[in-house]
């Protein structure tokens, strides 16, 4: 009859009801599935180290005398997996690893592996410097290691590259300035025996007024000793004698004020060797 409303099937209803049953029971399922992964992943996180049992287990291992550095290399491997499980990948801990694990392989001899490793080191401590999780210290340790690296696989221009980044990063982060120095004195060792004054002068010129400046240490004043003589001797060298003469004779009297006049002999030897 035209007007009157015609009800359902009853099986019709019967499928309706079930299939609105079958979806929400599955929409309960998955949210049970999204709840047991979240309390399994807290209980996953819950049960990984700190940060500070991964710091101590990495330098007791790296400190380890009783085995080869191989067993040292296979544990601080096996220990970077665990990191990498329980979401330490880009923490400063996993650099401090990874670190040393390049200083492992160098010892090795495995110089492409320890030239990775450090890259790895280097690029994790440039995302822990962005979080603010580290310093740029890490930095100037990397780079210090990385011309140490290059210079033993023959790639010297790399390993100079490396030396201005750490000198770069001291600077900028007002530490490390002993790594730095230290680097920097091959440097100009190899500018001299290579003949190029010209650098050799400027580049202890820098190493002298950074460690006068910023590194303040026992062994500075070797370290200022080294730069004033190379300096001295590259101008000598580049027939400047008029200022390699004035260098030294400008350094005497400063080491005498400071009670270093013990270290004024290498002053004085090349002084008269240039005066002759």
């Amino acid at each position: 009859m035209i007007g009157k409303t015609d009800k359902p099937d009853p099986h019709i209803r019967k499928a309706i009801w079930f299939i609105s049953f079958f979806f929400d029971a599955c929409r309960i399922q998955h949210l049970f599935i999204i709840v047991i992964l979240l309390v399994f992943s807290n209980c996953s996180r819950s049960q990984c180290p700190t940060d500070i049992f991964f710091k101590e287990k990495i330098t007791a291992v790296f400190n380890s005398t009783n085995g080869k550095t191989e067993n040292q290399t296979s544990t601080l491997l096996q220990l970077r997996k665990q990191m990498e499980a329980c979401h330490f990948g880009n923490d400063s801990s996993f650099m401090f690893l990874t670190q040393k694990l390049a200083v492992l392989y160098f010892r090795q001899l495995n110089y492409s592996a320890a030239i990775d490793f450090a890259d790895q080191s280097i690029r994790i401590a440039k995302e822990c410097i962005v979080m603010h999780t580290c310093n740029t210290l890490a930095l100037v340790q990397n780079y210090s290691n990385l011309f140490y690296f290059y210079s033993a696989s023959g790639q010297l221009n790399q390993g100079y590259d490396a030396i201005d980044s750490c000198l770069a990063y001291a600077l900028k982060g007002n530490s490390g300035f002993d790594m730095a120095a230290r680097v920097l004195t091959d440097k100009v060792d190899y500018l001299f025996n290579t003949g190029d004054y010209s650098l050799c002068s400027r580049d202890a010129k820098l190493g002298e007024d950074i460690t006068q400046k910023y590194y303040h240490d026992k062994d500075s004043i070797e370290f200022i000793v080294f730069f004033v003589n190379k300096r001295a001797n590259a101008l000598w060298f580049s027939k400047d004698i008029f200022s390699a003469e004035k260098l030294l004779e400008s350094k005497i009297l400063p080491f005498e004020r400071t009670d270093n006049g013990d270290r004024l002999g290498a002053f004085y030897s090349l002084l008269g060797v240039i005066s002759r």
